[in-house]
């Protein structure tokens, strides 16, 4: 499965390439247990075997995957006599 996706806007790219990586490896998964059930292994002990390891992501930066409100004092000038 390919996925081809304009980085121009990361935040909403991270998710899609995040969707699709889901889809994948759940099809995947289904696709290997379905085969080694076919093969007369047990179901419980096929659907182990495809995902031996889940992964759990957890976000370490900017968990909420987002970007954070920016707020910043206007520029100030200051008036000087002399510069005039």
């Amino acid at each position: 499965m390919a996925l081809y996706a304009d980085a121009s806007y990361f935040l909403i790219y991270s998710r899609i390439s995040g969707g699709v990586s889901a889809v994948a490896k759940t099809f995947g998964a289904e696709v290997e247990t379905a085969r080694l059930v076919a093969m007369h292994v047990d179901p419980a002990v096929a659907a182990a075997a495809s995902d031996p390891m889940p992964l759990t992501t957890v976000p370490l930066f900017n968990p909420q995957g987002a970007m954070p409100p920016i707020s910043s004092p206007p520029p100030s000038f200051s008036s000087c006599s002399r510069c005039s």
